[in-house]
């Protein structure tokens, strides 16, 4: 055998063996410790508050919020609430915008209600700050129908005890 193809073969053996080793070494020393994940992931946790704004946080864990079938969720609710007669609530549009301290969000649900199934949008602010849920209001609705202040009470007391208390538990505050 010559010469260069020995020094290929021994070191596709030293090549085989450490990566058999390192396998091992990983799948048996490397393996997480249960004990140790919630540690770890409070440990990153704490990090990511103390090195990512609250705003941020906030804005992320919103949108999070009102994408998906918990965006569905709360579209249900705005129809229900606001115009009990509507049906096929949908999250239409959403938008987040920071106030000094604050958090502004204007979400629009499109609905429809009538003998002829007409098309309405009832548009809601939720406006809210780190310390406290400061309000959410219907201010744009063009549903023949206005919702009255009773509904509007139900409408703000959703979004302070469900969507404000959700929001600051996933952020972990």
């Amino acid at each position: 055998m010559n010469k260069t193809l020995k020094s290929v073969l021994q070191l596709a053996v030293i090549l085989a063996v450490a990566l058999v080793v390192l396998v091992v070494y990983s799948r048996y020393f490397l393996k997480p410790n249960a004990e140790a994940r919630p540690v770890v992931a409070t440990v990153a946790s704490g990090m990511a508050k103390r090195i990512i704004p609250w705003q941020d946080r906030a804005e992320a864990q919103t949108k999070k919020l009102l994408e998906g079938q918990s965006g569905q969720n709360l579209a249900n609710t705005v129809q229900n609430v606001a115009h009990p007669t509507g049906h096929d609530p949908k999250l239409s549009s959403y938008r987040y915008l920071r106030v000094g301290d604050q958090a502004s969000v204007t979400i629009d649900v499109a609905w429809k209600g009538g003998i002829t199934s007409h098309d309405y949008t009832t548009r809601v602010v939720w406006e809210f700050d780190k310390a406290k849920h400061i309000g959410a209001s219907v201010t744009d609705d063009n549903a023949p129908t206005k919702t009255d202040a009773a509904n509007l009470k139900k409408l703000n007391d959703y979004f302070r005890t469900e969507c404000y208390a959700v929001l600051r538990s996933n952020m972990g505050d």
